[in-house]
């Protein structure tokens, strides 16, 4: 399933599941909401609590290598924040920067873009 039509579906699910605020789109995926400037053929989310029933709906399977959609339980509760049920299902700025920086190569890149165009007009003095 191409990147766009995951997004939709991903957002679905979400709502007719009720897990609004315990799954989002993070990294590259959520950078391409906010501010599109890399373009990645797989899709990133964090998720915590109901995986099972997530991974089932979403139809989401292990595969050795060559997986198009990277699926990592939330390290704690701080990667939801912000979250709103009237926006798209992504990771804040902030979270979505961080991310993008672990990620190393063109992820450095799409960092700086995201913290020129978003962060630093919303923090600098």
């Amino acid at each position: 399933m191409p990147q766009d039509g995951f997004r939709k579906r991903f957002a679905e699910v979400l709502r007719d599941l009720g897990l609004g605020g315990q799954a989002l789109l993070a990294s590259f995926t959520a950078a391409s909401d906010l501010d599109p400037f890399v373009r990645q053929h797989r899709s990133f989310l964090y998720w915590s609590g109901a995986q099972e029933s997530l991974q089932k709906a979403l139809e989401l399977q292990a595969v050795p290598d060559g997986e198009n959609v990277v699926a990592s339980i939330a390290p704690d509760e701080g990667v939801f924040y912000g979250w709103r049920a009237d926006h798209p299902p992504v990771t804040c700025p902030v979270q979505t920067f961080i991310d993008l920086m672990q990620a190393g190569g063109r992820g450095e890149d799409a960092a700086e873009h995201l913290f020129e165009r978003l962060l630093k007009p919303r923090y600098a003095p």
